[in-house]
């Protein structure tokens, strides 16, 4: 049987290890090789509002690599800035009762709109003001890299019509009820990648858990393995992930002292066809090379984050992969290009 792990090396490097068990026999751990049955399907975008897909095949290292690496953006946050001094500013010419733009128009019609129901104005107006600021933090993410676990038809504009498979079953914890040791527990039986969110604050955890598939799904399947994720969750991931062409940021932040989280949990990669949530899987495409988007362009500055998980600790020993097997073939050293 195979069992499959990864830890952090030398300069934060995400290293990937199989190891290979025998009965009667010692096991042995072997570097990553490549092979086709390791190998994910993502889609990456510059921004929010690409329509074009760009197709990359990644392995299982580099899949992780990417998840774990944290851009740093300050001017984001510099941008949110700015608009929240606009803001205030806007409610100190409505507490004056004189003022222009689009903001302090947002705050007269709020103001108008609690008057003609009965409502607290002051109350109404602050509450606006939050919306505001909620807005704002909202469209700073719109300059984020983005990414999809999808593989796109030849030729296919970005949206539902034309995804062909998924390779990751993606899940965004943002209730504010699930910590980021409960979530990772729910998932601990298979590897599975966590990182915070660019909304993440400690005591409002805002994360994701990407759990890699053994074998893609087809698109006109995805539902089936949406469902079971749902019920094993309780309903506690954000529903608006079932789209099976759903995006997601790619991990950043404003600073190197912003709170976050990143790690990986070692353990058997989900085998939907294998578990029974699928009856057949799909056919992964030809072989290409990973691009920047999802390794991370080399003259933007970012973090490694490995972290290890604080609670529900999973046995010492990894697990065993989901479906048997006497050979892993892994691609060690596919980063050194990038890295």
């Amino acid at each position: 049987m195979l069992v499959c792990s990864a830890q952090v090396g030398e300069h934060g490097r995400i290293r990937a290890y199989a190891t290979r068990h025998r009965r009667g026999e010692a096991s042995s751990t072997l570097p990553a090789l490549m092979a086709d049955e390791l190998l994910f399907t993502v889609t990456t975008f510059r921004r929010v509002f690409d329509a074009t897909p760009a197709t990359e095949v990644v392995n299982l290292e580099q899949l992780t690599a990417g998840l774990l690496r944290f851009s740093l953006r300050p001017e984001l946050q510099a941008k949110v800035e700015r608009v929240y001094t606009k803001i205030l500013a806007a409610h100190e010419m409505w507490r004056t009762g004189s003022g222009s733009g689009r903001r302090y128009s947002a705050l007269v019609r709020a103001a108008k709109q609690a008057e003609q129901e009965g409502k607290d104005v002051a109350q109404a107006v602050a509450n606006e003001v939050e919306h505001l600021k909620k807005l704002a933090r909202s469209e700073a993410k719109n300059d984020l890299r983005i990414w999809s676990p999808t593989c796109y038809r030849s030729g296919a504009r970005r949206g539902s019509d034309g995804v062909d498979h998924l390779s990751c079953l993606v899940l965004d914890y943002d209730d504010g009820y699930t910590t980021i040791e409960d979530a990772s527990a729910t998932w601990e039986r298979w590897y599975h990648i966590v990182h915070t969110t660019w909304s993440h604050k400690p005591e409002h955890h805002k994360f994701r858990v990407i759990v890699p598939l053994a074998e893609p799904v087809a698109a006109e399947h995805w539902s089936r393995v949406w469902q079971w994720a749902e019920a094993r969750t309780g309903m506690a991931i954000d529903p608006a992930c079932k789209s099976v062409s759903h995006t997601y940021a790619l991990p950043a932040v404003p600073n190197p002292q912003w709170p976050r989280v990143g790690y990986v949990r070692p353990g058997c990669l989900l085998d939907p066809r294998m578990d029974g949530l699928v009856e057949s899987t799909a056919t992964m495409p030809r072989v290409s090379r990973a691009g920047f988007l999802m390794l991370g362009d080399p003259e933007e500055p970012s973090l490694a984050m490995f972290t290890p998980p604080k609670r529900h600790e999973p046995q010492v020993q990894p697990a065993f992969a989901s479906e048997p097997g006497d050979s892993l073939d892994w691609v060690d050293d596919a980063l050194d290009d990038f890295f």
